[in-house]
């Protein structure tokens, strides 16, 4: 069986190594295995054909419980356009089970953990770092042996409480024995951006120069200081091509970066044809400039319209609301309730929403509203106002927002309205 992702990154593009399933559990969700099947179709989809290329699904935990076994089961009968991984401990039991999980995968991969500081170590396995780190040898000779072609990955837990010098040499280890891809994991959500350039600047520069080709680093960074996205980004632009997301960011404690902006941000950025950004083409520098990221990183371009709908499906079924102010997929996307705003988008807006998501855009009626919002919702409900009569209309707005203590007046309320002084003029 090829190793796709070993080639996905080998031509310096991207690949997406999604948690929702596996991680995101922590953030006390549980997706049934028909509901995982969806969401890594659905991931899968946003990449075409080259859904396999670009995305990892996380589908489980075969180890928690007989359930949770026949869940990654479902996604591996059921699902063909993404890699289906699962996870485990450095145990020969957990690599056994994954390894039974996956049989029948079309592109399978057993992913084990390894803690790599001797606090972590201590705690897991009761020995440390470096002990830790040959038991992980030993399970990778097993798995490797084992796995009947399926890929074998590592993540190495507690990445930014030990010397780069020393996860160089996990690395280097892992991957002589066969382990595909190793994962620098910070575990514990710590790092700021500056913190994670020079973790992963210190693992690069420590490898031995002739290996630095073929090893694989992938990157699993948590969010709880809001830096997820940011310190992926960094790791992009080191070199880093397998990055660890999350629908929505779930996972332990603050999750993880959300899916959906590490694709919307690697993607589209000042290169496309979206033509508020054409216009302003000289302010919106392209992918290189804002990401000191050269030359193409997917093998074709992602399709952003899918990223709302996977989105607003993952908070269905975990019952996770989506905040309007979301990046990306926020319920309020496109909303459009102030006049600046509507009257010169070009000078308010980064980006189309419908161009570049398929989010077309909804007129509200607010306290902030001007005239040129009023006339336009008043003409969308089959109305045609004066000057004087949408200068009367814009002042009940205003004193219905405030009169009921709420921003928004329903477009119900204002047809009533309008039915109201049509009927007393031609009284």
């Amino acid at each position: 069986m090829s190793d796709l992702v070993r080639r996905t990154v080998e031509a310096g593009r991207m690949v997406i190594w999604e948690e929702v399933a596996r991680d995101g559990a922590q953030a006390e969700t549980l997706l049934s295995g028909a509901q995982r099947v969806q969401i890594a179709r659905g991931t899968g989809e946003i990449f075409g054909a080259h859904g396999p290329d670009h995305v990892v699904f996380a589908a489980g935990y075969p180890s928690i419980c007989k359930e949770e076994f026949e869940a990654v089961r479902q996604v591996v009968a059921e699902v063909d356009n993404v890699q289906v991984a699962t996870h485990g401990r450095v145990t020969q039991g957990d690599i056994d089970l994954g390894i039974q999980a996956l049989q029948g995968a079309r592109h399978g991969r057993v992913t084990y953990a390894i803690p790599s500081s001797d606090r972590h170590a201590g705690w897991f396995m009761h020995v440390p770092k470096e002990e830790a780190l040959q038991r992980g040898v030993e399970m990778a000779r097993y798995a490797v042996d084992k796995a009947n072609g399926l890929a074998v990955d590592v993540a190495l837990g507690s990445a930014p409480r030990v010397e780069p010098g020393f996860l160089a040499e996990m690395v280097v280890r892992l991957s002589e024995e066969g382990i595909s891809i190793c994962k620098i994991c910070d575990s514990t959500g710590e790092l700021f951006p500056l913190e994670a350039t020079r973790l992963f600047q210190g693992v690069m520069a420590a490898l031995p120069p002739e290996l630095r080709g073929r090893v694989v680093v992938g990157a699993h960074l948590h969010n709880d200081f809001g830096f997820g996205l940011a310190n992926n980004l960094e790791a992009a632009r080191l070199g880093v091509r397998v990055l660890s997301t999350s629908w929505l960011g779930l996972g332990e404690r603050a999750g993880l970066a959300p899916t959906e902006q590490v694709i919307f941000a690697l993607s589209q950025m000042g290169d496309s044809s979206d033509p508020l950004q054409a216009e302003a083409a000289q302010e919106v520098p392209g992918r290189a400039a804002r990401l000191g990221i050269a030359g193409p990183i997917w093998f074709s371009e992602p399709d952003l319209t899918r990223l709302v709908p996977v989105a607003r499906m993952v908070a269905e079924f975990t019952g996770v609301q989506i905040r309007g102010t979301e990046p990306v997929v926020g319920t309020h996307m496109n909303h459009v309730a102030t006049g600046a705003y509507f009257n010169n988008p070009v000078a308010f807006k980064p980006f189309d929403p419908q161009v570049l998501l398929g989010v077309p855009p909804k007129l509200l009626l607010s306290h902030l509203a001007n005239h040129s919002i009023v006339e336009a919702v008043a003409a969308s409900l089959g109305y045609t106002l004066t000057r004087e009569q949408c200068a009367q209309a814009l002042a009940w707005v205003k004193t219905t927002a405030y009169n009921q203590g709420r921003s928004l007046v329903s477009h119900d309320a204002f047809l009533e309205y309008l039915a109201v002084q049509a009927t007393a003029k031609e009284m």
